[in-house]
């Protein structure tokens, strides 16, 4: 058996907040040791890159590479309301309809009197 029992409910509950409350400190040490590690990574990184900056006169982006984004940006883009094939029966429909109301137009010109 074990030197070490808990008997009631609330020793327990007891027992496993302090476990709890062990366990979220520790993290929290991590996490600071982790994040001050970061940051000094991040620090000495900055401080390479603006030394690095300030010697090179070379553009970041290519020419071919702006030209090419700008291009892209100003084509005329049309919202996708509906799928090419039925934009293309809807056209042929109204076409249809439009060559009906010609093909009637005699008769309904006899309809009306005229």
């Amino acid at each position: 058996m074990s030197a070490f029992r808990l008997h009631s409910g609330t020793a327990k509950r007891q027992f496993l907040v302090k476990i709890f409350a062990a366990q979220a400190y520790f993290l929290d040490c991590v996490l600071y040791v982790e994040s001050f590690i970061i940051l000094n990574k991040a620090a000495r990184g900055c401080a390479k890159s603006e030394a690095s900056m300030t010697t090179s006169p070379r553009p970041i982006f290519r020419d071919r590479a702006i030209k090419h984004y700008l291009q892209g940006r100003q084509k005329d883009v049309l919202p996708h309301l509906i799928a090419p094939p039925i934009f293309l029966l809807l056209w042929m429909l109204l076409i249809l309809l439009l060559v009906a109301l010609v093909l009637m137009l005699p008769g309904l010109h006899g309809l009306i009197g005229g």
